[in-house]
């Protein structure tokens, strides 16, 4: 009993300590901040998207200031170590005015709870497509955004030999692109206790100020027959369930451009970011002198009307196709290699305008990207979502092989590869060939090299097929051998042994031999015995 009491306490023990590990992984995941808004403290709205706009008190405070929404969630104090906060912001330099601006401080509190210091950083637009930063506490530290998109804004407190120093970071996609390094602070970090409020003060963005990390939606699936032909638009050559061979119309539409195939999909920018997705072979070899196409995707409006679009034309020039952009006329992209590239479009809100970005992947790297732009006549109170997709210009000579999925397929590769698997090589005369096709694959190959991919499989297949089992000993070998071998152990000297018994020894026998004998008798014993000691264990438990 006392060992199964002891236990049930350590099974306890052990369930508390993982609950306290859990509780404690909770309390850190960073879940939404709680804002408080209202009486001089500005507003928030939440968004469909995720994010929360920002926007600041209209009346300045007793500070001169007009002040925005602020947060004390997750205050922690500096005596359990380095403080630290996080904020996503968006921030537009193309789009914002001179004069527009925000400025973001984090405090710190003494022992009393009373505020003891802060670090307070501006945004400022200059009118030029630029954001600067400036910190009071480090008048020396300077810097300047020039690239919409959402910025990390990381704060960091901690101790100097008993000064308490800050840290501030600017990050975009996991890479810092400005940093303030030691800050004095200014006071002693024995003074100091828990972290205060975090808050926005002199947001002036017009639109108000997005907080937080827009939703982004997947990008659709484009199949071969989605593709919308014919009356001016083209033809789709549909080759397998992953390709389709898309020409351009001969004929001039009304905008004075040869259309071709074009896919409407559904999405609304309000939701997320709306990504789009073209998968598509290129070989500049290929191509002859000023062959072209042209990609673009268009939005509409709530009216579900034209609002935008966003077109960029690839063009062979020399030994490499060139690409450039209509809304981003500093933009210059080319290829010079042939293989599967990745055509994608972004679009997203920002504060007071509509953002989209081109980008060109080959495989997983970007090797050409407009960064975002500003679409021109997109407002982003009235633009709905998605219009087309579409090309138009295709001068290509054999037609533009797009691709659905732009990785191989290696279902029957793995389909012979398990088959193989299941063999026992010893089961064959040669089993090399099945092992050197297996050891053959490639993985990784893109849709374009399907082909290959199909014939590793092939190989695979064949060589199984051409397996022949492995040789095995006729019956009339196996008695010859038995003969054999009871030849020799007659001719063996027999040692105190008759030779009539030695005789009997020889020849098969259905009688148990006396070893047989006494093992069946002790193991009989042994069974009466233990029925017995069943028996008294029994009686003394009724007693």
């Amino acid at each position: 009993m006392n060992t199964k009491r002891l236990s049930v306490l350590l099974a306890v023990v052990m369930l508390l300590s993982v609950v306290s590990v859990f509780a404690s992984a909770e309390d850190s995941t960073g879940e939404a901040l709680a804002w408080t808004t209202g009486d001089g403290y500005g507003a928030v709205v939440e968004n469909k998207d995720g994010t929360a706009t920002f926007t600041g008190d209209e009346t300045l405070n007793s500070d001169n200031s007009h002040c925005g929404p602020y947060t004390k969630d997750g205050a922690t104090a500096i005596a359990d170590g380095d403080i630290t906060d996080e904020l996503d912001v968006m921030i537009d330099p193309i789009s914002m005015e001179a004069g527009e601006k925000f400025a973001l401080t984090v405090s710190i509190n003494d022992a009393a709870d009373a505020y003891k210091a802060e670090l307070l950083v501006l945004f400022s637009a200059t009118g030029s497509d630029s954001v600067n930063i400036s910190i009071g506490m480090a008048p020396d530290f300077s810097a300047s955004l020039t690239e919409a998109g959402v910025y990390t804004l990381k704060y960091r407190y901690y101790d100097n030999e008993g000064k308490l120093f800050a840290e501030f970071a600017v990050e975009k996609d996991g890479e810092a692109v400005a940093k303030a390094e030691a800050i004095d602070m200014k006071v002693n970090t024995a003074d100091c206790g828990k972290r205060g409020y975090i808050w926005f003060s002199d947001i002036s963005v017009d639109g108000g100020l997005r907080v937080g990390t827009p939703a982004v939606q997947d990008a659709p699936v484009l199949l071969p027959g989605d593709w919308v032909t014919g009356d001016g638009y083209g033809s789709a050559e549909k080759k397998s369930e992953n390709l389709v061979i898309l020409t351009g119309d001969p004929e001039l539409n009304s905008d004075n451009s040869h259309c071709g195939p074009y896919i409407k999909n559904d999405g609304l920018i309000e939701d997320g970011t709306l990504v789009d997705e073209l998968y598509i072979y290129l070989d500049p070899a290929e191509l002859a002198q000023a062959e072209k196409f042209i990609l673009t995707s268009g939005l509409n409006n709530k009216s579900d009307a034209y609002a935008d679009e966003f077109a960029v034309m690839f063009q062979k020039d020399g030994e490499a196709i060139k690409v450039s952009a209509g809304v981003a006329p500093g933009f210059a992209g080319s290829l010079t290699e042939a293989g599967m590239y990745t055509l994608r479009y972004t679009f997203s809100l920002a504060n007071d305008a509509v953002l989209g970005c081109f980008s060109v992947l080959k495989g997983d790297e970007e090797v050409a990207s407009t960064g975002n732009v500003v679409m021109p006549t997109a407002a982003p109170d009235d633009t709905k979502g998605r219009r087309y997709l579409w090309f138009c210009d295709i001068s290509v000579a054999d037609g533009l092989a797009v691709y659905s999925d732009p990785n191989a397929d290696y279902t029957a590769v793995d389909a012979a590869i398990a088959k193989a698997e299941a063999l026992n090589p010893e089961d064959y005369a040669d089993f090399s060939a099945v092992t050197a096709a297996v050891e053959a694959v490639v993985r990784g190959k893109d849709a374009s090299e399907q082909d290959a991919v199909d014939a590793m499989a092939k190989a695979i297949e064949d060589a199984i097929a051409a397996l022949k089992p492995a040789e095995t000993p006729s019956a009339g070998d196996e008695s010859s051998d038995a003969v054999s071998s009871g030849d020799e152990s007659s001719e063996e000297p027999s040692s105190g042994v008759s030779s009539d018994a030695s005789s009997a020894g020889d020849e098969p026998s259905d009688t148990p031999s006396t070893g047989d004998t006494a093992s069946v008798l002790l193991w009989g014993g042994l069974l009466l015995a233990a029925m017995a000691g069943g028996v008294l264990i029994c009686r003394r438990a009724k007693q």
